[in-house]
């Protein structure tokens, strides 16, 4: 039996809980705390709270936020994944701590860090990301598609359109949302398994 929306956007609160239940592992107590420690605490909690909030504006058929939470997750996923393209993670680390910008971050190939070339390289492994890199930028920037997203009803044999301006989606099937559930559910996964790496390495080291 295919999933239903109900399914997926339950899948995504089983995720956070696992989610959780991995980063517990940084803050074992009595346990040695590194400044990468406070990196996989941060990213832990943006990750949960994206996901709630997510889950929270498909119910209430508001696609134009979720979708720009996607976006937002990527962008966690994305500053994780930067910690494994340089010499010194802790060195990367640390100046995400104090602030620095990461585009003005450069990897052990002398790339820039910007989110484009981490979209580029993410999609090296997951060859999904980088088109809903693009695609969720342009919901996060206003685009056309912000202008057609408020397009209730269109009469191709009048050439009419109707328009419903409300925060609330104009009525369509939960099958339109699915797309835009399954990557946020990704975006989760690639996180988790970014940061799974990142633990066992610490433990190994």
């Amino acid at each position: 039996m295919a999933e239903s929306l109900e399914d997926k956007l339950a899948r995504i609160e089983r995720a956070e809980k696992s989610v959780l239940e991995l980063f517990a592992q940084v803050m074992r107590p009595g346990a040695d705390m590194y400044l990468a420690d406070f990196m996989l605490i941060g990213i832990a909690k943006r990750t949960v709270s994206l996901a709630d909030g997510f889950r929270s504006l498909i119910v209430a058929r508001n696609f134009t936020c979720a979708a720009a939470l996607v976006r937002m997750q990527l962008d966690t996923a994305f500053r994780l994944y930067a910690a494994t393209l340089v010499d010194d993670p802790e060195a990367y680390v640390r100046k995400v701590f104090h602030g620095h910008p990461v585009n003005k971050m450069k990897d052990r190939d002398g790339k820039p860090l910007t989110d484009s070339y981490l979209a580029k390289k993410l999609s090296e492994t997951y060859p999904w990301i980088e088109r809903v890199y693009k695609e969720t930028s342009e919901l996060v920037h206003f685009t056309n598609r912000h202008i057609f997203a408020s397009a209730a009803k269109l009469d191709e044999a009048t050439r009419t359109v109707r328009f419903m301006v409300a925060a609330k989606d104009p009525p369509r099937p939960d099958a339109d949302y699915f797309e835009v559930v399954d990557c946020f559910y990704e975006a989760m996964r690639v996180t988790a398994t970014i940061a799974a790496g990142l633990i066992e390495a610490k433990k190994a080291a």
